[in-house]
């Protein structure tokens, strides 16, 4: 029965004095699924969202509040499923100005709403609107340049959705340069134009326009997050939580959940940093650019004492608040560019429920490994006798993850946060707790997922095997460093197929999407965008081979896949062909391991040589496989070599990019695309804003900008 609603009233969550009340109404709807609220010059306008996905509004008072009051606000108020962020539309202005306000850090002690006040049964519409936005902001005691949303943090901006939900993502770009946005983990069904790479699934948004997302989330739930996909802006900041409630989602009961974001943080600009990365003259040995510290949250430690005569305030770590007695859910996620994390907090287990959106039975360790990208979600029981203890996130830096020079001046890899048992005073020091002899190391091979994340049985036989390996050089007629790729194929004859060698380039206007949509089977495509034709429902497995002594995590849009078996060999026959378990784990992330090489020259080691099982950090397979072996191509089995191989099916329309996450790495080329059933992708509806986002483009090209 519709009610007469007078007043409403909005808790702000800014105290009883300032507690704001729209003006009474007399208002006929169906139940609140949302209030959210939108800052505008000198005050505010609060929303509420009906299940009949009408709206009503009134404005506050006009004044000026903190960044931290208003963040408080909007995570307090009851209903709210989405933080939308402070400012719907900021002044155009410089991204390297200095004349930026810095953005004041959020409270981060706020957990994202118990999960039983934001799932809903009816899907609803969750509408956003975000401003790109440049800024100054203060994460580790260096004052930086930055991106966000809406004039705040991008880690800030959060997303909060339940599966089925429509978003609807009013994105304007007020930065000097071309940007887009991608919703990391979506499998985007039906919606592939809204997938965000530039050159792949739309043209990047100049300055000064917008792009509509609009899709909707089907059957997905769990951890994910968004990032821009155009160059290294990520880098910068521009990236943020997206997480999907599910009541009927299978994990253990627990009373509170809290956003747990682990990032390494640059001081230099991602355009600076990739002028000099890709350089032959200024990088002549390839290396990655370094990171200056590591941050929880948004918060990290960087030493003053290094850099003296500079300004740096000396920060103090993040502490996260929780009730004795409690069991509470750490939404875990690695938003970085570069550095893989462990993570642990001292005298507590971690009992992982979810990796990448995929529930798993529940599984009991110490410590978590978090490449670049990859989510977990780990269920943390308080109790303990109240105190602070620490939490550690300690990036790798050392042989096996990377090859990267040596440490800037006051690097620390070792970053730390508080976890406060209230009402302990979170100032006191962490109590010393005694470290496991021998650590509990989250291995995923060993996760299963649960019947309910299961969506269809793991096929028992690849209809397509594609062996990708990699390296990177600069050849004589390369401008800067590139990872070139070559790609094989598995004939029924049991024999390898060449099928290209090329440095991953997205077009820079017409994306592949779009060319496939429009011109079908006509469609020609340039050898750059290295592309794969799959069929319909192909079940397609991936040996992905590693050359290199580092670490690779892959992602792949559109889908998550099996993980088959990963580790380190001398050879391809001794791949295991069978699968590691009846049940593998899924994910969207995998970690190709680095191969075993020389601690001294950084070259892989022959073939002949002897790699210790028994302390390698992967799974080492140096013995014969039973059944029919993988053939051996030419030449390739004359070194130790990493390898994972994945499985996943084709049953997702549209051009889906495959990329290392190392977003140096995409960016010298390291990815290919898969075009996935030409005929489906034909019936696609193309939204109008990709067609108009292209011509603003080049238009913008036009005025003589470079993208």
């Amino acid at each position: 029965m519709p009610t007469s609603v007078s007043p409403i009233e909005i808790a702000t969550g800014l105290g009883s004095d300032e507690t704001l009340l729209i003006e009474d109404k007399d208002v006929s709807r169906t139940t609140v699924v949302q209030e959210k609220k939108e800052k505008l010059r000198g005050g505010e306008r609060y929303w509420r969202v009906y299940e009949d996905s009408e709206t009503e509004w009134a404005e506050g008072p006009r004044r000026s509040l903190p960044l931290k009051k208003l963040l408080a606000a909007a995570f307090a108020c009851v209903g709210v499923a989405v933080f939308v962020g402070l400012f719907c539309l900021a002044q155009r202005q410089e991204a390297d100005d200095d004349s930026h306000e810095e953005a004041e850090p959020a409270s981060h002690s706020v957990p994202l709403n118990d999960p039983s006040s934001t799932t809903q049964n009816t899907p609803k519409n969750v509408e956003l609107f975000w401003t790109a936005t440049a800024q100054r902001v203060n994460f580790d005691g260096v004052t930086v340049h930055s991106y966000g949303i809406n004039g705040g943090n991008g880690h800030d901006a959060i997303i909060d959705a339940n599966t089925g939900d429509r978003i609807i993502l009013h994105f304007t770009n007020n930065l000097t340069v071309p940007t887009a946005l991608h919703f990391h983990g979506l499998s985007q069904n039906s919606s592939g134009f809204m997938d965000g790479p530039t050159g792949v699934t739309q043209c990047p948004i100049a300055p000064g326009r917008s792009y509509v997302y609009n899709f909707t989330i089907d059957d997905q739930v769990g951890s994910f997050f968004w990032h821009a996909h155009y160059g290294l802006q990520s880098i910068d900041g521009l990236r943020g939580p997206f997480i999907i409630h599910d009541r009927n989602e299978n994990v253990p009961k627990y009373d509170t959940e809290h956003l747990i974001q682990l990032s390494d943080w640059y001081h230099e600009p991602s355009q600076s940093l990739s002028d000099w990365y890709l350089s032959s003259k200024t990088n002549p040995d390839g290396n990655e650019p370094v990171f200056q510290s590591g941050l929880i949250n948004g918060i990290g430690q960087f030493n003053c004492t290094a850099i003296p005569g500079r300004p740096c305030t000396q920060k103090t770590p993040y502490v996260l608040t929780i009730a004795p007695k409690t069991a509470s859910r750490l939404r875990v996620m690695n938003t970085g560019t570069f550095a893989a994390f462990l993570f642990s907090i001292d005298g507590h287990e971690l009992t992982v429920v979810e990796v990448d959106g995929v529930t798993v039975e529940p599984y009991v360790v110490d410590m978590i490994s978090l490449n670049v990208a990859q989510r977990y979600s780990v269920i943390v029981r308080t109790n303990r006798a109240p105190s602070n203890f620490q939490i550690r996130a300690s990036m790798y830096h050392g042989d096996t993850w990377t090859s990267m020079p040596e440490m800037p001046i006051g690097f620390n890899p070792h970053v730390t946060a508080i976890l406060n048992y209230s009402p302990i005073d979170p100032a006191e020091k962490p109590l010393r707790v005694t470290p496991p002899p021998h650590p509990r190391i989250l291995d995923d091979t060993n996760l299963s997922p649960t019947p309910s994340s299961v969506q269809f049985p793991t096929q028992p036989s690849a209809d397509v095997t594609v062996l990708y390996e990699f390296n990177f050089e600069t050849r004589a007629t390369d401008l800067y460093q590139k990872a070139y790729n070559t790609l094989h194929t598995l004939s029924t004859n049991n024999t390898w197929t060449p099928l290209f060698t090329s440095s991953f380039q997205a077009p820079k206007m017409e994306p592949l999407l779009v060319s496939a949509h429009d011109l079908g089977h006509g469609w020609n495509p340039d050898p750059a965008a290295s592309t794969i034709f799959l069929a319909r429902n192909q079940v397609v497995d991936v040996m992905i081979r590693n050359n290199d002594p580092g670490e690779h995590p892959f992602h792949i849009h559109g889908h998550d896949f099996w993980i088959l078996s990963t580790g380190v060999t001398n050879s391809v026959s001794k791949i295991p062909r069978a699968l590691s378990s009846l049940n593998p784990v899924r994910r969207d992330v995998v970690t190709v391991a680095a191969c075993p090489h020389d601690l001294v020259t950084s070259a892989c080691l022959p073939a002949n040589a002897t790699v210790d099982a028994a302390t390698s950090k992967y799974h080492v397979f140096s013995e014969t496989v039973e059944g029919t072996p993988y053939p051996v191509p030419s030449g390739q089995d004359d070194v130790w070599f990493g390898y994972a191989v994945i499985r996943f099916v084709a049953n997702n329309p549209g051009v889906w990019l495959m990329h290392c996450h190392i977003t140096f790495h995409l960016e010298a080329g390291l990815g290919i695309t898969f075009v996935e059933s030409m005929y489906d992708i034909q019936q696609l509806e193309k939204p109008g804003v990709v067609a108009q986002t292209c011509g603003e483009a080049q238009q913008w090209l036009n005025e003589g900008n470079v993208l």
